[in-house]
């Protein structure tokens, strides 16, 4: 009896029967490679032999996946290349998303074996949006999903992506139409669908139930009702009103969002249209405070007051490369704008409104079928196949790796600018006006720090060669993570940091030698000893930091029952404290920045307080 085929080629693709990546809704999803261009894929193979009984059914689902996918392109949908049919088989051939599913790239950001499996609001806000804007795409074209869930959304280079669409359907009135299929997975089921005392009718709103036990599972690393068989599932969520754990902390308006979401009668439940509006206002919310800020800058008279603002505008922490760029785009497009003497409001006019329904109806024919060819030399090619992937999936490995390692650079640095933000703050709040010397020695190493940090990893990117000042990669790890695409984003997000803090420092030097000039405080004349921009050797600014800023932190402490009642000074109080440790706090791998930042912001006065106290 011979064996099975281990490599295929399907057309223009490969695929390596070997490696299997999960499985969708119907059939198997396999790895492949596009042949000309090298480019890896995911296939999802149907086995049609066996099947007899059923073919007709199979055929007619595996057309209306085709065709649905057909009709999507968006950015935060997963990508379908090419459909094909042989007598045995169907064949997706689609995007290979390589940070896996949504709850696996969870697990990874929570390694701990007993810890929740959670995210921060502020990186959950970001993945909820893009699947929110999937779908909006979506619902451009009258398609309902009836399968949202965690592991049908896929993680990309750090971008989400709604996948599987097995169970979907085009409509004829997607706010209007009633569906009767029993479809979808249970513990993401709306009541609709799973009792059948709702006679198994249900709108489109039963995905609106999916997408709400998903935030919620996202946000608190559980479901909010937990069953061991469908009869319990639906009691639970009749009778067992949502609860919302008090660890870890989400905002109330998060919580009143998901509460909308998964009202059990659909009358009650969040439409599409206000689901939709809240992505708006966000966006317009986040437009409107870079246009303020740009406008700012614009009005600023006094050089450092004006380098400050432009290094703090719209930073924030980037949760990864594609982030990162996202941000820097965001602002350089408005910056554009404003410069050029243009009204800001086409952006918002662009986003206050939703965009028209699609009513086209794209083209439904089958393309023309290539016959299935079976490799005549099995093992050579799997070999040759299987070493090819193998190899481009370790790369892409070592590529996030190196650019979560870099985000991580970027992140720490602003961290250092957030705390120098709030110190220019308090300072503003003439909080601390007997240390006007002190405060511009503190501004000025928290921003040579950033620059120290930056410039690093600018020269690592520029010359493509890591000097050997690091152990943790290999020249020729860090040459592979240069011919990548990560690379150049990368290279432009620091490039563009490490300019605007380096502009700011160069002012600040100038007014902290002005006031360290005469200090006959020790740590000051430490600190107006490397008051410049030049290099410091890092053993040494790393003590003349640590002294500093343990000299700082005990004129802050020394208020803090003064001002115990002041938010903005416990939160600064606490980042501060934390940098005195910022070696041991800030790790590669260890520390979520969104996490820290989350923790801060929702804690309350008390729990602040009691931190400093400790």
């Amino acid at each position: 009896m011979s064996n099975p085929p281990i490599c295929k080629s399907v057309g223009p693709y490969q695929i390596d029967m070997t490696q299997s990546l999960g499985k969708g809704t119907f059939g198997v999803v396999y790895l492949g490679k596009e042949i000309k261009s090298q480019e890896i894929v995911a296939v999802k193979v149907i086995n049609l032999k066996g099947n007899e009984k059923q073919l007709d059914s199979i055929a007619k689902l595996c057309q209306n996946e085709y065709q649905i996918m057909q009709r999507l392109q968006h950015s935060n949908l997963v990508k379908l290349y090419q459909f094909q049919r042989t007598q045995n088989n169907m064949y997706f051939m689609m995007e290979y998303c390589e940070g896996g599913t949504l709850d696996s790239y969870i697990a990874r950001k929570c390694p701990h074996k007993n810890q929740l499996k959670f995210l921060a609001e502020s990186e959950a806000r970001i993945i909820l949006s893009q699947i929110v804007n999937g779908y909006k795409a979506m619902y451009d074209q009258n398609i309902v999903h009836r399968d949202l869930k965690p592991s049908n959304i896929l993680m990309n280079k750090g971008v989400a992506k709604i996948s599987d669409f097995g169970f979907s359907k085009i409509l004829f009135d997607f706010e209007n139409q009633v569906l009767q299929t029993f479809a979808g997975t249970p513990l993401y089921m709306s009541p609709q669908i799973l009792n059948p005392q709702f006679q198994r009718q249900y709108s489109t709103k039963t995905d609106i139930w999916s997408l709400g036990i998903i935030f919620y599972e996202v946000l608190y690393g559980q479901t909010p009702w937990r069953a061991t068989s469908f009869q319990e599932l639906m009691v639970k969520i009749q009778q067992v009103p949502i609860k919302f754990p008090s660890i870890p902390k989400v905002s109330d308006q998060m919580k009143q969002i998901i509460s909308k979401m998964l009202k059990v009668e659909e009358k009650d439940r969040m439409s599409w249209d206000e689901l939709f509006q809240l992505q708006i206002q966000q966006d317009q919310e986040s437009l409107v405070n870079i246009n303020k800020s740009v406008i700012m800058i614009n009005q600023e008279k006094d050089i450092l007051k004006k380098k400050n603002l432009e290094k703090n505008l719209n930073r924030g922490i980037a949760q990864n490369i594609q982030h990162g760029i996202q941000q820097q785009e965001k602002v350089e497009k408005i910056q554009a704008k404003i410069n050029q003497n243009s009204q800001a409001t086409t952006d918002s006019s662009q986003t206050s409104v939703s965009p028209p329904r699609k009513e086209k109806i794209f083209s439904q024919k089958e393309k023309s079928v290539s016959p299935i060819k079976t490799l005549a030399n099995f093992n050579q090619t799997q070999n040759a196949l299987g070493k090819e992937q193998q190899e481009q999936i370790k790369n892409n490995s070592l590529i996030k790796k190196i650019s979560d390692w870099i985000i991580h650079k970027k992140n720490k640095s602003e961290f250092l600018n957030r705390l120098s933000q709030q110190l220019f703050e308090q300072w503003s709040a003439q909080k601390f006006q007997l240390h006007s010397s002190i405060y511009l020695g503190i501004c000025f190493l928290l921003t040579k720090y950033q620059v120290i940090i930056l410039y690093k990893i600018l020269t690592r990117l520029s010359k493509k060669t890591l000097n050997n000042t690091t152990n943790r990669f290999s020249e020729n790890e860090w040459y592979i993570f240069c011919q990548s695409k990560n690379y150049s984003d990368s290279l432009k997000i620091i490039k563009k940091d490490y300019i605007l803090i380096r502009e700011f420092l160069i002012e600040l030097v100038k007014r902290t030698q002005q006031a360290l000039f005469e200090t006959q405080i020790e740590e000051m004349k430490l600190i107006n000893s490397i008051a410049n921009i030049e290099w410091v050797e890092k053993s040494k600014f790393d003590k003349i930091f640590q002294t500093g800023l343990l000299y700082y932190r005990k004129i802050v402490l020394d208020q803090l029952n003064k001002e115990k009642n002041d938010r903005s000074y416990l939160e600064f109080a606490v980042r501060l404290n934390d940098c005195c440790r910022i070696h041991d706090i800030l790790k590669f791998q260890e520390i979520d920045f969104f996490k820290y930042e989350d923790d801060i912001t929702n804690s309350s006065n008390q729990q602040l307080l009691e931190q400093l106290q400790k």
